[in-house]
């Protein structure tokens, strides 16, 4: 059956992106708790804790990594249904959990999924700030996208522990190039890049799912429109013309990913 934003339905990404919302909220507690008890707990304190390395991986390995290691399984059955994405809409709005039992795991294997769930939180931050995950940014350095390494940092200092972004850091140090340096310590200390808008990083997610389902270069800015101010809700043209505050919004996410 034919959907309206190819691969949702108007319906179908409403309800998708209410789950998105709703992980955004409840992912400030998932961080207190893991803050709570690497603060309070001998156990936790001795658990191999690092996850840099897992932002060289590319973003959907990554991903599947991610799932495989929280043993959700139920991914690969989606494939099989007369509606994949429906199939997995209705899943995630069962809030399921996953399967696996934490601590009967090894130090070793609860130091991964600790990680990787960490790299998950911050992806999810930098996606929702800058339109890339942070691997995808990762890989934005190797081109040479010193801009990029910044924005990743500014998410998540741990960043600086990644290869690539050491490498980049060596040849800063034999060029010399303390210019750098100083653009490094602004992006650790949040000062530069200048956070973008934090009111629009529900309209960066939603833009990023509907271009995902749809592609944005086929909707005409009238039906995006509709979509982030009326049926979706997650922008504000702050007393503007709506219509030309999302062609805007959306001529410059599209500059900025590339397209």
């Amino acid at each position: 059956m034919e959907k309206e934003f190819g691969k949702l339905s108007r319906v179908q990404l409403q309800r998708l992106f209410a789950f998105v919302h709703k992980a955004n909220l409840e992912k400030a507690d998932v961080t207190d708790v893991a803050l709570e008890k690497a603060t309070n707990s001998e156990e936790f304190k001795n658990i191999p804790f690092f996850w840099a390395y897992f932002y060289e991986l590319p973003f959907l390995p990554f991903t599947v990594l991610l799932l495989r290691c929280l043993e959700v399984d139920r991914i690969e059955e989606f494939g099989k249904e007369l509606d994949p994405n429906e199939a997995a809409i209705a899943w995630l709005e069962t809030e399921p959990e996953s399967p696996l039992d934490f601590m009967a795991l090894s130090m070793e294997e609860k130091g991964i999924t600790l990680s990787l769930c960490m790299a998950c939180l911050y992806n999810f931050e930098s996606i929702r700030q800058y339109h890339f995950s942070i691997n995808e940014l990762i890989e934005k350095v190797r081109e040479g996208n010193a801009e990029a390494l910044f924005q990743a940092v500014s998410i998540d200092p741990v960043v600086l522990s990644c290869p690539t972004v050491a490498k980049h850091m060596a040849f800063a140090t034999m060029r010399q190039d303390w210019d750098f340096y100083h653009q490094l310590s602004k992006a650790i200390t949040k000062t530069r890049p200048r956070r973008p808008k934090e009111d629009l990083d529900d309209a960066r997610m939603a833009a990023l799912i509907l271009d995902q389902a749809a592609g944005l270069n086929n909707l005409s800015y009238e039906q995006i429109t509709d979509v982030l101010v009326d049926t979706l809700q997650v922008f504000s043209a702050d007393g503007l013309d709506p219509f030309s505050a999302v062609k805007k919004f959306i001529q410059r996410r599209q500059k900025a990913v590339g397209t």
